[in-house]
């Protein structure tokens, strides 16, 4: 029987969580046999975090132009993130198109890989997408607004279908009549989320796999014996505040552990008080152990804390992070500071916290509600899913 391959590719965004989000299927289609190839925004931390895959290379670079700010949809943040030229994109499906072709891939599978799914779209290529709501959003024209402005919504998704459309047209493929067509051209949906974490609360007759995480990875989490209060903070280096951030968490009374995730030029011992982890932590280790979890919204971090009882303080960087934070803020799962916010009341909101006998409520309530959810069965369900499409494929 010939050998399946399936191609990965994850285009935007940054920190472990993409490669986490794989990291279970992955594992799972190497050992029913399949060729596993991948095609990452971070070789670093996709070799990191997939060991067991051996092909792994560098996406297309993406350049960046700052033109929506904030942003209020996912046609803006495209925009943003290299859909700003029509020529710069075409090149870029280009690039993608040339590793498509020399990989063979059967199936691609898409991780927040908008320009990927673009070029699997002209090579004819079955194709699946993978990841939480906020990067599929709902066949609807306009997008929802996920900011809720009361001014007109922009221009952006007018913009990129006038980018798109032509190759789709060259291609002799029918032209979007709305952006979000874009998405669902794909053989498969993986929504790698909860209700309750859906960015889009307004969608409708969804299919949730739930969310999707792999804690099982990095090394053990060490506190000091006897410590009464455990916090462990899993931040990014690019945090624009994150020299006064430490500062707050260095002042606590408490045990913090801290891991700081990607570029940074942080010394620790300016942060005595602090315990540093310079290699990813155990989540396993934290859902057991820590009293309190502070991140930056990061979906498969809080989905898998909540999961395991633990509460959150949700510092969110950007709009996907923000519009999470909001939504468990609503349900009264987390509390959060928003960007630009006042550190400085980190005690204070911990303090609230620790005594907010509805939140624990709130917490416990949705852990009883996914009490079945199984991790293993969904990457099960996964490859059942994709061998389906290769045997699909293989009858036409």
């Amino acid at each position: 029987m010939t050998q399946r391959h399936l191609l990965y590719c994850w285009e935007l965004g940054q920190g472990y969580g993409h490669v986490l989000n794989f990291r279970r299927l992955a594992v799972k289609l190497l050992q029913q046999g399949w060729k596993v190839s991948c095609i990452v925004n971070n070789v670093a931390t996709a070799r990191r975090m997939l060991a067991e895959i051996s092909v792994i290379e560098p996406a297309p670079r993406v350049q960046n132009r700052l033109r929506f700010n904030p942003t209020r949809n996912l046609a803006e943040i495209l925009y943003n993130n290299g859909f700003h030229d029509g020529v710069e994109l075409k090149h870029r499906v280009g690039l993608w198109q040339q590793q498509m072709q020399k990989f063979q891939p059967d199936i691609v599978l898409l991780d927040h890989a908008p320009t990927a799914l673009i070029a699997a779209q002209l090579e004819g290529l079955p194709h699946a997408i993978l990841g939480t709501g906020f990067f599929l959003p709902p066949d609807v024209s306009p997008l929802p607004d996920l900011q809720a402005d009361t001014n007109p919504a922009s221009d952006a998704e007018v913009t990129l279908l006038t980018m798109i459309n032509p190759m789709m047209t060259q291609a002799g493929l029918p032209e979007f009549s709305r952006f979000s067509q874009l998405f669902y051209q794909a053989k498969e949906h993986f929504l790698c989320t909860f209700a309750e974490f859906d960015h889009y609360a307004q969608r409708e007759n969804a299919d949730y796999w739930g969310s999707a995480f792999d804690i099982e990875q990095g090394v053990h989490s060490h506190w000091p014996a006897g410590a009464t209060q455990r916090i462990f903070a899993y931040l990014h280096g690019d945090y624009p505040d994150i020299q006064l951030l430490l500062s707050e968490l260095n002042q606590l009374d408490a045990s913090v552990l801290v891991h700081v995730g990607g570029q940074h030029q942080l010394k620790p011992e300016q942060f005595p008080r602090l315990i540093w982890s310079h290699q990813p932590v155990k989540m396993t280790d934290v859902a057991d152990q820590a009293d309190l979890v502070i991140c930056h919204a990061g979906h498969g971090t809080l989905s898998a804390m909540l999961l395991a009882g633990r509460p959150l303080l949700l510092l969110p960087k950007q709009l996907e992070q923000l519009v999470l934070s909001i939504r468990l803020c609503q349900q009264h799962l987390a509390y959060f500071i928003p960007p630009g916010g006042n550190l400085t009341l980190i005690p204070t909101v911990i303090n609230k916290i620790q005594q907010d006998d509805r939140l624990q409520t709130s917490i416990v309530n949705l852990q009883q509600k996914y009490l079945g959810f199984d991790l293993k069965e969904q990457a099960q369900g996964m490859l059942d899913a994709l061998a389906e499409l290769f045997i699909g494929d293989e009858a036409n």
